[in-house]
């Protein structure tokens, strides 16, 4: 159980540094690659850029669900490591993640997101550190649902 704390800590302490180091850098886009740039914005809503705007009331809606979702992955993580004696790393992940962005949405008032991805129809995705971790988690989650817990 130890092993998952440290993993929850450090997984949550590279979210949160790469967050303020966007933070307190990023004042202009950076172009690391044709796929890959560094341009900093704040999400005030969910995903894909849903209930963005949304005001004061619903920051703190999300927060709460957010953070009631990341309790419900911690449930299923902490009956999974006692009573299946199972790897937990996805759950951690997810959690990690979550809890990040709960981070970030109380400090900045929205989610730091600075890693732009570009696909080939001229769309992109602005996501963070925290987000990769929980689409990761959920994936492996998924995996792990699909093939009979037999993935990590």
């Amino acid at each position: 159980m130890v092993f998952y704390l440290v993993l929850f800590l450090a997984l949550l302490g590279v979210d949160l540094a790469t967050k303020a180091i966007a933070v307190s850098t990023l004042h202009t886009s950076i172009i690391l690659c044709s796929f890959l740039r560094l341009r900093l914005i704040f999400n005030s809503g969910v995903g894909l850029g849903l209930l963005t705007n949304s005001g004061v009331n619903s920051q703190l809606v999300l927060i709460i669900i957010s953070s009631l979702l990341v309790l419900v992955v911690a449930c299923f993580a902490m009956y999974r490591a006692i009573w299946l004696r199972a790897g937990i790393i996805p759950e951690i992940m997810v959690c990690a993640g979550g809890i990040g962005n709960v981070i970030s949405r109380i400090f900045y008032g929205g989610v730091a997101d600075f890693l732009e991805l570009a696909f080939y129809n001229g769309y992109s995705s602005i996501l963070n550190i925290a987000d990769i971790y929980i689409g990761v988690g959920f994936g492996i989650i998924l995996l792990r649902i699909f093939y009979h817990d037999r993935v990590l």
